[in-house]
């Protein structure tokens, strides 16, 4: 059974940031590869500025009443950066609203099927799939040639509305899946008339090496759900969806909550695109990959590892042993390093810093976690 989502909670007060640095309220300085939500660090002088700018003007009025500039600029933006046709947006505060949005719809026409082990949220729909629970309209397959055999026969004998995976399992543990899997349940989801979605929650944003994972693979879904880094730190997700296969807008903003399309969560968003691509984070982010993986794979006998796997900035040492992913992150901890454990026992220890980051700070993270320096 897929485990609810497992963070250490570290014995600081963090006081502010400053680049991937996290400073606590003694001075002390912490190289920060935990919390994976701001992709740019802390304190990135243009997009400071941005929030600045908005809130200045106009904190937030609620996208359910009137549109607001930001909103409908990242909207267009997120529509043509996914490769979706007809694309449209509907905004949310968080990626699990996003994907509860999203599956309450797709619940309405059929049943769902789902990748056992994926973690989309906790909220009522998604947490049927997060913590593994049965649901008899919510199928959960596994990942792989199995998962295939199970999903052509659930769409022989079932109705099924729409397929949601995940490219890159990071609660189940930092898991990669196969371009050809994903293509596959892509395809069997096309000629079944199902709507095909990529979580790309924790995955977007630049963090495997395009902007958005599946990308990468090569290939398109039908809607895309987004939150946790698309807001530049500031509460912000969303859906992209094909309005030919997906019907969600009812009225301006109407399936949005209160705070979806936040004005300057969306300055924030707008803001990120804009560094993304000028400083040509996502290509740097692929360009140190090999060297990534190489440094991980040489530090694997030290660590108490027996594989690493992930992509991009996102990656994972697999200890087998709980008690050995936890004393990995307690020496981090201690050598001025902040990790966190993933995994269904928090056997994996998981490095996700922010994508600022260069080969000098992959080095001192990995390190820190060596039994022996």
């Amino acid at each position: 059974m897929a485990q609810q989502e497992s963070l250490p909670f570290f014995p600081i007060i963090v006081e502010r940031g400053e680049g991937p640095y996290l400073v606590d309220e003694h001075g002390r300085r912490y190289l920060d590869f935990a919390e994976s939500i701001n992709v740019l660090g802390f304190g990135h002088p243009q997009l400071i500025r941005a929030i600045s700018t908005q809130a200045a003007r106009l904190v937030h009025y609620t996208s359910m009443l009137a549109w607001n500039r930001p909103c409908l600029s990242l909207s267009k933006r997120l529509a043509s950066l996914t490769g979706i046709p007809r694309a449209r947006v509907a905004f949310t505060s968080t990626g699990s609203e996003a994907n509860e949005l999203l599956l309450d719809h797709l619940l309405e026409k059929g049943d769902v099927i789902a990748l056992r082990g994926a973690y989309h949220g906790l909220l009522t729909w998604t947490s049927f799939i997060t913590l593994g629970r049965e649901h008899p309209n919510i199928h959960q397959i596994p990942p792989g040639p199995a998962g295939l055999h199970e999903a052509r026969r659930l769409f022989r004998e079932e109705n099924i509305s729409g397929v949601i995976v995940e490219t890159l399992m990071v609660h189940a543990g930092i898991v990669p899946l196969g371009e050809d899997f994903l293509r596959e349940l892509r395809d069997l989801a096309h000629d079944n008339a199902a709507v095909f979605v990529v979580d790309e929650v924790y995955t977007g944003m630049g963090k495997t090496g395009s902007l958005f994972s599946y990308q990468r693979l090569g290939f398109r879904p039908d809607a895309v759900t987004l939150g946790k880094s698309i807001g530049g730190g500031l509460p912000l997700g969303g859906i992209v969806y094909d309005s030919g296969v997906v019907e969600l807008t009812r009225a301006p903003g109407g399936t949005s909550t209160s705070q979806g399309a936040n004005t300057t969560a969306c300055a924030a968003g707008n803001a990120l695109l804009d560094i993304l691509e000028e400083e040509q984070i996502p290509n740097r982010v692929l360009e140190m990959e090999p060297e990534i993986g190489r440094l991980l794979e040489e530090h694997l006998d030290v660590i108490g590892a027996r594989e690493a796997r992930g992509r991009g900035f996102i990656w994972g040492l697999d200890t087998g042993d709980p008690g050995v992913a936890r004393a990995a992150v307690e020496r981090a901890l201690e050598r001025g390093v902040l990790v966190s454990t993933m995994g269904h026992r928090d056997e994996v220890v998981r490095l996700a810093p922010p994508l600022v980051v260069g080969l000098e700070e992959w080095r001192k993270a990995i390190s820190s976690l060596a039994r022996h320096t």
